[in-house]
């Protein structure tokens, strides 16, 4: 599994890669030396991409 965190601009702002032996379901990525704003989250798995929206305050 990979997870990575894109802003609107679409630069990479974080990424983390998970081992498929590995069962975590929570994981923290500390981004509060970013700017406010809307950022786009990609979680893969197995080839399969999900993208969710956040918004940081």
């Amino acid at each position: 599994m990979e997870v990575k965190i894109f802003d609107t601009r679409g630069n990479m702002v974080a990424e983390r890669q998970y081992i498929a032996t590995e069962k975590k379901k929570e994981s923290q990525f500390f981004l509060n030396k970013k700017e406010s704003g809307v950022y786009i989250v990609n979680v893969i798995i197995d080839d399969v991409v999900k993208v969710r929206r956040i918004r940081m305050k």
